[in-house]
This record gives structure tokens, C-alpha cells and sequence, in this order.
């Protein structure tokens, strides 16, 4: 237990983190396991942060000194958004596999094959 504030801060930088690797994993399945760089990248920084943020914590009581206190708030919220990065570059990736897919099916087999499975849109 920090403080309320950084309590929540990590448990939301937690969630983010989890759901971001929940979807850097689908997005690998869907790509039939190709590694999705830019997901792992920003997982990555947001590791560095994390880490940043523990060796302040070790060295300094942040609860006396608020520069320091400010500063581990300061890189929660950073990893946290790169987690939401990492979330939307997993997104991108299986959206891009996707989109190649359907495009590369309509020039193999023709508008009209795929109207026939999907005859509405």
C-alpha cells in the first residue's frame, strides 16, 4: 500500500496492462503468431517506467518528498498510457491483417463469391 491515489493508480495501470497482453496474444493468433512489434514496444516503455518508478520508491520516501512522489505519479500514468497504446497497436494489427485478408479474398474470388456469403452489405 502506497497512498488512495497511487493504489488506484497502479490497479488501473494493472487492468491496462493485462488487457493489452490479452490482445497482443489474439492479435498474434490472428497473424497466424507473428510477433506485433509496436504492441511489444510500447509494453516495453511501460516496463522501463514501471522500473523507474519502483527505484524511486526504494530510494526516497515519496510520502516526505513530493517532487519524488509526483515524479512515480508522474511515470504510473506514462505506463499506463503506453499500456493503452500497446492495447490500440494489437487492435491495429489484427484490423490490418483483416483488411489484407478480405482484400486479397476479393481479388481471388470476386466481389460477387462474397456477396453470396454476405448478401446484405
Amino acid at each position: 500500500m502506497l497512498d488512495a491515489e497511487l493504489d488506484a493508480a497502479l490497479c488501473a495501470l494493472i487492468e491496462q496492462w493485462n488487457v493489452a497482453e490479452k490482445r497482443i496474444k489474439r492479435a498474434e493468433h490472428v497473424r497466424a503468431n507473428e510477433i506485433v512489434a509496436p504492441a511489444i514496444f510500447e509494453l516495453r516503455y511501460a516496463g522501463r517506467k514501471i522500473v523507474d518508478s519502483i527505484q524511486i520508491i526504494l530510494a526516497h520516501d515519496i510520502f516526505q518528498d513530493a517532487e519524488k512522489h509526483a515524479k512515480v505519479s508522474s511515470f504510473i500514468a506514462d505506463a499506463t498510457e503506453d499500456c493503452v497504446k500497446a492495447k490500440h497497436d494489437a487492435i491495429d494489427a489484427m484490423m490490418n491483417f483483416v483488411t489484407t485478408w478480405f482484400d486479397e479474398t476479393e481479388k481471388s474470388i470476386g466481389v460477387e463469391e462474397i456477396q453470396k456469403f454476405f448478401p446484405t452489405t
